[in-house]
Parts: C-alpha cells; structure tokens; sequence
C-alpha cells in the first residue's frame, strides 16, 4: 500500500495489511455526539457574526476547499490541511493573509 491509495477504506483485497499506517492519515473511531440542526444554525450564527466579511469567509472556504485531491481524498475543508506545508504556501490561499 502507499500513501497515493487513499483511506484504508478504499483498500481491497486479501493483500490489505491488518495495521493501520501512520501515513494512511488513520481517523479515530467517533467517540462523541455529532451535530444537529442546531448545533449548525449556531455556527452559522457565530461565523457571521464573527467580523469577517462574507467575501473573506468564502475566499476561505474556497481556498481550503482547493486543496482536496482526489485521488487519495486527503485535504479539503475536512481535512484541515489548509493550515499545513505546503497548502498554506498556495497563492491561492493568500498566504500573506494567513500568517
């Protein structure tokens, strides 16, 4: 296996090795409640509240939704790595602005 293969979950075949890797970016079992309708209307809530400008919560969005792949399905806004080496060095998301 290799990184390129994406989550474990996508793995098929007995050649599928029992240990999970660290590179296989491993997500740990969901051990608290999720969030509902709420939860979210609340978060929609603070965010537009929060100072920023719709402009400039879209340009993050946008910028962190840039760095899926794929192929593997690593990054994206769910993967948080719009704040790591090297997507946060992308003139897209306006690095200047990040740090």
């Amino acid at each position: 296996t290799h990184r390129d293969m994406g989550p474990r979950d996508r793995y098929l075949g007995n050649d599928v090795p029992s240990e999970e890797l660290i590179w296989q970016d491993p997500v740990p079992a969901v051990d608290h409640d999720l969030v509902d309708d709420a939860d979210v209307a609340a978060l929609k809530t603070a965010l537009l509240g929060c100072g920023l400008s719709r402009e400039r919560l879209v340009l993050t969005a946008w910028g962190s939704a840039s760095t899926f792949r794929g192929t593997d399905r690593r990054g994206g806004a769910n993967g948080a790595r719009l704040r790591l080496f090297p997507q946060k060095d992308w003139d897209v998301n306006e690095p200047a602005e990040l740090h």
